[in-house]
């Protein structure tokens, strides 16, 4: 057809010369002259028409060629956004499990490394190790001087030339081993043993190519760290906020960015703290991970201006790739931006969803451009990550495929505009010259006129010949479009159809052309008439069919959806003489929704087992009654927590909300779940109904508390036999372990005291002797009534001082003895006493020698009546005055109080001597227990203090630190027996 169409207007213009010139020939002189002007006005009027015609056509197919591309562009936009939203979220999800995981392996690295830690200085042995792989450093402060080195006198005059240096100099990196021989033994034997923490730290770090540095930092201010760097001078880990976090926890953590004191810019550490066995705090395990790291192996994605940030759970930056130090200094704080303070609502709406810990998409304007963010949570953090990326690099083919249609669409109308001038300044010019060439053609001979006719026959040639290249360069545009382009006369006849038509249908331009459009549809559409109401809408009315789903019949038979635009065509009178229309194939994009139809049906069906699951949660809720005094706990398959009774918030401190719907290793410290081994017990459990139980555990409350709870754990079976729920049940019995420890000391304090009261007898009488036999011979001595000589022949005055000394001692043995048989004897008779008159009398007895102690007393009595012993009371406050008087032999302050609480008297006698030993606070009240000396006490003060506080129906505790002094507390009842 395009060949045939081509040669036919060939032709017409080669006839069309052959026959201007035959005219010229036939007629003459007047003739000619009369018929030239005549054909000159036609030719003129021919020439303008096929030039508006051609203006007209060029026009048309630049506009429709635009308008289709327009719509092509943006239903490949709208592909493109489809497909990214999946892709971004999926990419999200996979890049924080893949954060997750790095976080996961450099926690337990960290954790590996404290468990080495804990074992080598647990022990008791004083190794001592030495490689030059790793670095020992001990901060060079004010501060650490009087805390970890020996005293200024007692060095060297270079090393403590050395220590000023760097004392003027705290950024100077540090050659610790130059001032080593200065530190007191305490602070050198864990630098000697800090050295053995190169045979855990090393194979870490070699082992893992993203930490670059693993350490410890000890609570007496000494580190050590692999590889080998320098530390600046005042470097102290103790102040450092990975150090303090993970003290304060209790546990591993992540921290945010900072700057590192080494100079490797900013990075991330995880610090687990380390605890003897004895639970005192060693030191905190540090792994770290720069920046750097992060951005080339760890959160990169491939996507031309893409990136990935992380957000804690206030909305404060953790990671992205444009965070610089810039002037911050390793000491100083590093500030990150919250994105909860920004000025954008829709960022602010994604942040908000972020740190809730949802999955999620959003598209919004965001740095000057459009563009897209998807989210997913962190599970070992509350932190999340977003991948960022431009509208622009989504699109990006879209557009560049546009532009470059535009261009050529442009390039083609500056052609046809340009070809169409020159058209029409030509012909203007040539019709001037045959003006004039008509006044010479009556008075020159046939020759001339048929040359011009030949000149003239010519130039029609010309100009039909770039009317066909137009025609040419519009059939480009036509054949190679990349969606069906078609036109139909007014019939429904199809009139053109391209190749990327025939690839959609199957059929070939020479099947169609000539047949209507029904062989297109199926017998449903052509028999509800759709088609062919369309198309009398485009031909009668003069409408445009945008946007129009249709379903089309392929040549091999199956059907296919296809999206259709129709405009009329006008001829230049402005009839509709058919029409043009484009179809694009949309299956791909029908599939996608019917893939999201299935998965909003799948979700839908999940929601209604979920809800099924809740009804029968609420059920069995019902059965479960609130009033129980256990503590009840019910744990799902997967282990979530799905309800607790109000006695388990009662007992544990924990609300509902902290528990519900999360799994107890969630909530719980992992010290914890090791300690009792709750994992194991709960698989037991869960995959072999076992029942576990009772057992006790200890456990601390969030406020500090410290119980014992008696746990057991039942299997719930279903209709199978196995394990539906969980059923835990606890029981707080602290208070009858207390009980019970009670009655133990009771009954022991009664042993002993039987014991003590036998022997105290059988002693008392001889020691009375011992005691009296010296009282009479000093007497004597005294009385001048015996002598006793020197060598000499003199009196030997020595010996009045030795007899003091055998009286003394006697006394003083009397003197626990007697204390021993009160310890066992019978109550003596109680009576309405005044606590604080109890209080002063007891002060009044010791008073001068707390005053010759400077020890300053601090009274704040209220004056309450309990019935009581007053003789046994004051004996159990002078037993406590005097034991702080000891306590503070420099001097100190001695705080007694006494208030009502509730129907109690309280009284607490708190000293700020030297304090207790942790070893020893469980033991203070036992008979014969003391951490003076021998030849201070004999240790049953307190034990008969307790007794007496017992027997008034109170009771007496201690609190102690070592070095800040004592605290006993005594509790009475308030009012008559």
């Amino acid at each position: 057809m395009k060949k045939e169409k081509e040669n036919n207007i060939e032709g017409y213009y080669k006839g069309l010369e052959k026959k201007i010139i035959g005219i010229f020939l036939v007629f003459l002189v007047i003739p000619l002259a009369i018929f030239s002007i005549i054909s000159l006005n036609n030719m003129k009027e021919i020439s303008y028409n096929i030039v508006d015609d051609s203006k007209m056509m060029g026009a048309s197919v630049v506009n429709d060629s635009i308008e289709i591309c327009n719509i092509a562009i943006n239903e490949s936009k709208n592909a493109l956004e489809n497909q990214t939203e999946l892709y971004l979220q999926q990419l999200a999800i996979s890049e924080a499990i893949q954060f997750n995981n790095f976080l996961v392996n450099i926690e337990e690295n960290a954790e590996t490394i404290a468990d080495y830690a804990r074992d080598l200085f647990s022990s008791d042995s004083e190794g001592t190790c030495f490689s030059d792989r790793v670095m020992v450093s001990v901060p060079i402060t004010k501060e650490s001087l009087d805390e970890l080195f020996i005293s200024t006198d007692r060095m060297d005059t270079s090393t403590l030339n050395l220590i000023k240096f760097y004392l003027d100099n705290p950024y100077y990196e540090t050659k610790s081993f130059l001032i080593k021989k200065a530190l007191k033994d305490p602070v050198q034997k864990v630098v000697n043993k800090a050295y053995c923490m190169d045979k855990m730290l090393k194979p870490i770090v070699d082992n893992d190519p993203h930490i670059s540095w693993a350490y410890m930092g000890f609570n007496n201010g000494v580190t050590v760290l692999y590889p080998y760097d320098e530390n600046p001078a005042s470097y102290d880990p103790r102040k450092r906020g990975w150090y303090i976090k993970a003290v304060e926890e209790n546990k591993t953590i992540i921290t945010g960015m900072y700057v590192d004191a080494g100079g490797a810019g900013l990075m991330i550490t995880s610090a687990t703290p380390v605890y003897a066995r004895n639970k005192n705090l060693i030191g905190v395990i540090g792994v770290d991970v720069t920046l750097e790291t992060l951005k080339q192996h760890i959160l990169s994605i491939n996507i031309e201006n893409g990136y990935a940030f992380v957000i804690d759970k206030n909305g404060k930056i953790i990671f992205r790739p444009d965070l610089e130090v810039d002037d911050t200094r390793w000491d100083e704080s590093f500030e990150t931006d919250n994105l909860l303070e920004t000025n954008n609502t829709e960022l602010r709406q994604i942040v908000e969803n972020m740190i809730s810990g949802n999955t999620g998409y959003g598209k919004l304007d965001f740095e000057g451009f459009e563009k897209y963010i998807a989210y997913a949570p962190i599970n070992t953090t509350s932190w999340s990550l977003g991948i960022v990326v431009p509208d622009r690099e989504i699109i990006k083919s879209a557009i560049v495929t546009k532009q470059k249609i535009e261009n050529a669409t442009n390039q083609i109308s500056n052609n046809i505009d340009q070809t169409t001038k020159k058209m029409s300044t030509d012909i203007k010019e040539k019709t001037n010259i045959m003006k004039n060439l008509f006044l010479w053609m009556i008075l020159f001979s046939i020759g001339i006129i048929s040359i011009a006719a030949i000149y003239l026959g010519r130039n029609v040639r010309y100009y039909g010949d770039k009317i066909t290249e137009s025609e040419k360069k519009y059939r480009y545009l036509f054949e190679n479009a990349n969606y069906a382009i078609y036109t139909l006369n007014k019939l429904g006849i199809m009139e053109s159809f391209n190749p990327e038509a025939e690839r959609m249908t199957g059929y070939k331009a020479e099947e169609v052309i000539g047949k209507t459009f029904k062989i297109f549809f199926s017998d449903k559409e052509i028999g509800e008439k759709k088609v062919e109401n369309l198309f009398k809408s485009v031909v009668k009315e003069g409408k445009s069919i945008q946007d129009y789903e249709l379903i089309v019949k392929h040549k091999q038979g199956y059907e296919f959806p296809i999206e259709i635009n129709i405009n009329p065509l006008y001829n230049k009178e402005g009839n509709i003489v058919g029409l043009q229309g484009i179809a694009i194939d949309i299956s791909e994009k029908k599939k996608l929704e019917q893939q999201l139809k299935e998965y909003t049906e799948k979700l839908e069906q999940k929601v209604k087992e979920r809800t099924k699951e809740i009804k029968d949660l609420k059920r069995l809720y019902e059965i479960i009654t609130q009033g129980i005094p256990s503590a009840v706990i019910l744990h799902d398959k997967e282990i979530r927590i799905i309800f607790v009774n109000n006695q388990f918030t009662k007992i544990t401190e924990l609300t509902k909300d902290e528990v519900l719907g999360k799994t107890p290793y969630e909530f719980l410290p992992e010290s914890a779940i090791k300690e009792i081994g709750l994992r194991e017990k709960l698989y037991r459990v869960q995959d072999h109904s076992e029942i576990i139980g009772p057992e006790e555990i200890f456990y601390k409350t969030k406020s500090g508390k410290e119980i014992i709870l008696e746990h057991r754990i039942y299997p719930l079976l279903d209709d199978n036999g196995s394990t539906q729920y969980i059923l835990t049940v606890l029981d707080d019995i602290t208070e009858k372990k207390r009980l019970e420890e009670q009655l133990i000391q009771s009954e022991k304090m009664a042993s002993i005291g039987e014991l003590a009261s036998g022997i105290a007898h059988n002693l008392r009488s001889p020691l009375a002797a011992i005691k009296g036999i010296p009282e009479l011979i000093l007497e004597d001595l005294e009385s001048g009534y015996i002598k006793v000589l020197d060598e000499k022949g003199e009196d030997y005055e020595p010996i009045k001082e030795q007899l003091h000394i055998v009286i003394n001692g006697t006394k003083k043995c009397l003197g626990i003895i007697n204390n021993v048989m009160s310890f066992s004897r019978p109550k003596e008779l109680r009576e309405m006493v005044s606590i604080e008159k109890i209080i002063s009398d007891a002060l009044e007895l010791i008073e001068n020698l707390l005053i010759k102690n400077k020890i300053e007393i601090i009274k704040n009595i209220e004056d309450h009546k309990i019935y009581g012993n007053k003789n046994q009371l004051m004996q159990v406050f002078i037993n406590l005055f005097t034991n702080a008087k000891d306590a503070m032999s420099k001097g100190g302050k001695l705080f007694i109080t006494a208030k009502k609480i509730n129907e109690e008297i309280e009284i607490k006698v708190k000293d700020t001597g030297i304090g207790i030993k942790e070893e020893y606070i469980n033991r203070i009240f036992e008979p014969f227990f003391s951490t003076k000396g021998t030849a201070e006490g004999a240790g049953i003060g307190l034990s008969i203090s307790q007794k007496i506080i017992l027997e008034h129906d109170g009771s007496i505790t201690v609190e102690s630190e070592v070095g800040k002094g004592a605290t006993f507390t005594i509790k009475l009842p308030i009012g008559s027996r």
